[in-house]
């Protein structure tokens, strides 16, 4: 696929965004050994970046199917690179609970509106171009502890400013190409949208789309959460060391995510995702199995890929089943249904305290087991008829 320079903005838009989800976990180890935070504490934040952004995603989707507002993308990474930036100058836990929060509003705001854009602007590939637009987040959310373990090591707390750079830089230039933008939001009359029956919204293969994008959420939010306090504790590497893995994660889920995208438009979207989750689990077994460092970050590339080659096809399904609300489709599925991974982490990190970090590991295995019967009534795709 051929993407133009706007498939670029968005995608580097998204990167910038999501560097601050990447970074949050990098941070916790930090805070966690400076803050005296326990595990649940620590999950907490994960919590607090995630809990409002599920409520009002699908608030600012609903608002962009009926108006064009690009600008949103500029104020959602503004304020999610603000809010993290703050974190290294406060001390007291519910300020910073706060302020992972606002960063956690930036990120709603930016999602629903990105990923509407990225549909409107996929010539027809659509499973191609949101697998670009989520790999772009796939790489901020590499960069993001890069970004963090420079910071910390060579300004202390303090340095978490540094995370409000990228994030003022791309909300600039997307003020700047506001008005290219709208072009791509000219939409045909709505008699002429109502006449196809193909159109109508289908909320209960929505659902079970859905379902699927919960579980890897809640895996995805778990390993970013856990891998470098597993890499630590568990395999009693440095911390550096444990935000490398991280990296190394994400930058893995960024080519999966790209290259699920190719053999979904090529193969079929049921395949790619039952491949995927099918895969998941006896490499994430595999993993806690093993007390080798280096074959467990051999292990990594793997279950990256197992976990994201079926991401962009579960979100364009989505989108697909509700082709009359691409924004609030976009709101939920890369919004409400993603954040639901990190309001699902004081429970895990409630498990962590109580039982250890293999205990929270292994209930990660349980939820791929439960994605993998959830791929059983995965419902067709009407690609072809839904989407632009």
């Amino acid at each position: 696929m051929k993407l133009n320079r706007y498939n670029y903005l968005v995608m580097a838009a998204h990167t910038a965004c999501d560097i601050n989800q990447g970074a949050l976990p990098a941070i916790l180890p930090f805070l966690i050994l400076h803050n005296n935070l326990s595990y649940t504490s620590a999950a907490g934040l994960m919590f607090a970046a995630n809990f409002i952004s599920a409520a009002v995603q699908p608030l600012f989707g609903y608002l962009g199917d009926r108006a064009s507002y690009p600008w949103l993308m500029s104020l959602g990474i503004v304020m999610a690179g603000s809010g993290l930036a703050a974190i290294g100058f406060l001390e007291n836990y519910w300020l910073i609970f706060f302020a992972a929060m606002l960063s956690g509003v930036g990120i709603a705001i930016f999602h629903p509106e990105g990923g509407r854009m990225t549909n409107l602007i996929s010539g027809g590939k659509s499973a191609q171009a949101m697998s670009f637009f989520i790999a772009g987040g796939n790489l901020g959310f590499a960069l993001g502890p890069l970004l963090v373990s420079f910071a910390f090591l060579s300004f202390g707390g303090q340095g978490s400013a540094v995370l409000f750079v990228p994030a003022a830089l791309m909300s600039g230039l997307l003020i700047l190409c506001q008005k290219n933008l709208r072009v791509f939001n000219k939409k045909p009359p709505k008699e002429k949208q109502a006449a196809s029956p193909a159109q109508a919204d289908d909320w209960l293969s929505f659902f079970r789309v859905s379902l699927l994008l919960i579980c890897r959420s809640i895996m995805t939010y778990g390993l970013m959460t856990f891998i470098p306090l597993y890499w630590i504790n568990i395999l009693k590497q440095s911390a550096a060391s444990g935000n490398a893995k991280l990296t190394v994660f994400s930058l893995s889920n960024a080519a999966a995510t790209i290259l699920g995208g190719y053999f979904a438009d090529k193969y079929g979207y049921g395949k790619v995702v039952k491949g995927s989750f099918f895969t998941l689990l006896p490499v994430l077994l595999l993993l806690l199995n093993t007390g080798d460092a280096l074959l467990a970050t051999l292990l990594i590339l793997p279950l990256a890929f197992s976990l994201n080659l079926s991401f962009g096809s579960l979100v364009t399904l989505g989108q697909g089943f509700l082709p009359g609300r691409l924004g609030m489709a976009s709101g939920i599925m890369l919004g409400a249904n993603v954040s639901i991974g990190g309001l699902s982490m004081p429970g895990l990190g409630w498990i962590g305290d109580h039982y250890g970090l293999t205990a929270a590991m292994y209930a990660i295995a349980a939820v791929s087991a439960s994605a993998i019967l959830f791929t059983f009534v995965l419902p067709k795709p009407r690609m072809a008829k839904a989407m632009p």
